[in-house]
């Protein structure tokens, strides 16, 4: 439909039987995430129209997205890699589920009204027991997302790194780490004796989309994916220019 109203027919994607090449996302940051789980596995280019608030990861206004369109269709732009995320939930030694993120795995105490203690691994080694709200593992694109809401530093998307930022954890216990996006983080979660009710459990939220309803003991293990996203980016301005632009732009 929005090929056919741009007078582009021919350009409209078939989705059974033929390979995607790119994909058209009109909205916010919330609206690529949501699509990104939708769409991840076509392992097709995302152009970002900015529909939304903030857009980080759109590529431009709708304003400007008609004289940019000639250039999309033939190839005149370039390409962001971004790296994923990818884990499991393990429970009582059995996978329990798969994931896949673009921006970040988020353990959060939920409904509980206690924190709770994690144990950070890293390597196979006990990096710390921290007791706080949650843990954030994010990638260098999330890093602008909820890791950067909870006192996260900020990474460009070419690093290819993993961000571990706790959330609302005692004082000694707040800082951040940024560890290889090959390194595999390992989080367990501890429940208060007090939290145990079905009602209180703990959650794993993938990009604030999927949720996973979290057990004492529950491991989650989280490293970078093989696979990257493909950004398509048509201006010229760096990351920090583009990031200037949107902080002077809150309120």
């Amino acid at each position: 439909e929005a090929a056919d109203a741009l007078g582009e027919p021919e350009h409209a994607l078939r989705w059974q039987g033929e390979a995607v090449e790119r994909i058209l996302v009109l909205g916010g940051d919330g609206t690529i995430l949501r699509q990104f789980h939708r769409m991840h596995e076509y392992g097709a280019q995302l152009w970002g129209i900015n529909f939304g608030h903030l857009g980080y990861l759109t590529d431009c206004e709708p304003d400007q997205a008609l004289s940019l369109l000639p250039r999309i269709l033939r190839g005149d732009y370039t390409v962001e890699h971004r790296t994923l995320l990818e884990g499991e939930l393990v429970r009582d030694g059995q996978v329990e589920a798969c994931f896949r993120g673009l921006n970040e795995a988020c353990i959060h105490r939920g409904a509980m009204n206690h924190a709770m203690p994690i144990d950070v691994i890293l390597g196979g080694v006990l990096l710390r027991s921290i007791v706080s709200d949650g843990l954030v593992l994010s990638t260098a694109t999330g890093s602008t997302a909820y890791n950067h809401s909870a006192g996260g530093p900020l990474l460009t998307p070419e690093a290819e790194g993993l961000v571990i930022t706790p959330i609302c954890a005692r004082w000694a216990e707040n800082t951040p780490i940024v560890t290889a996006a090959r390194d595999c983080v390992e989080a367990v979660v501890h429940m208060p004796r007090h939290s145990e009710d079905e009602a209180e459990r703990p959650l794993l939220v993938v990009d604030g989309y999927k949720n996973f309803p979290l057990q004492e003991g529950d491991r989650i293990l989280v490293r970078g994916a093989r696979e990257k996203l493909q950004m398509i980016r048509t201006s010229t301005s760096s990351f920090c220019e583009r990031l200037s632009r949107k902080l002077a732009s809150l309120p």
